[in-house]
């Protein structure tokens, strides 16, 4: 039997054909290399036939699910962030991008998990030793001393930067979360703003964990 899907129907379809298949392209697969050889080949002919459609939908980098197309040098930094990290926030991030781009994008849990990436880099280097820190108790510090953070770049006069920049960028993230509690000031956080916390999260993480913001 024949089943017709078409429209988000068919784009869920494969969405999940992706996600169970995703074992055959791991270097720990138990496929053989005919298998192996045979998924490849469908991944290529999928891949060409959303670009030859000028889709705005392409198979993810790590293979397991369908994505929203982003600027190539937008999506390659943000992956590179992600494979170099190494850590916690590497996967808060992976798991910010996927809700924020995927198939079935949910702006809450972009949002949250942008935050967490941000936290999981900021936290040791400017409150190690507070196991109840946030990225709000981050912010208060970095402002109350900000004299003794700067950036590995020069400000207009020669001198490293001040890190006037970081503390702005962690208070966009940390205060544009609306939803992160009820009450007279609650809104729902947009695929748009959610989208923006992922890279300005992305750049807190890519910034923190190269050694780019320095504390005298």
């Amino acid at each position: 039997m024949v089943i017709s899907v078409e429209g988000d129907d068919l784009l869920e379809a494969i969405d999940a054909t992706l996600d169970l298949h995703a074992w055959l392209c791991t270097d720990d697969s138990y496929a053989n290399a005919a298998q192996r050889k045979w998924w490849a080949e469908q991944l290529v002919s999928l891949t060409r036939t959303l670009d030859q459609a000028g889709s705005a939908w392409k198979v993810k980098d790590s293979w397991d699910g369908l994505t929203t197309r982003v600027d190539e040098t937008v999506a390659q930094a943000v992956n590179t962030t992600i494979s170099d990290t190494g850590s916690d926030a590497s996967a808060h991030l992976r798991k910010a991008w996927d809700a924020a781009y995927g198939i079935q994008p949910d702006p809450t849990v972009a949002y949250s998990e942008a935050v967490k990436a941000a936290e999981a880099v900021t936290i040791p280097a400017v409150l190690p030793r507070d196991r109840g820190a946030t990225l709000g108790k981050v912010l208060g510090e970095m402002k109350n001393t900000r004299a003794r953070w700067t950036l590995s770049i020069d400000d207009k006069v020669g001198q490293p930067a001040s890190a006037d920049a970081v503390i702005e960028m962690i208070a966009l993230l940390w205060h544009g979360q609306r939803d992160r509690h009820s009450g007279p000031e609650m809104k729902l956080t947009t695929l748009e703003a959610a989208r923006m916390a992922v890279h300005t999260a992305a750049t807190l993480v890519q910034w923190f964990t190269s050694g780019n913001v320095h504390r005298s």
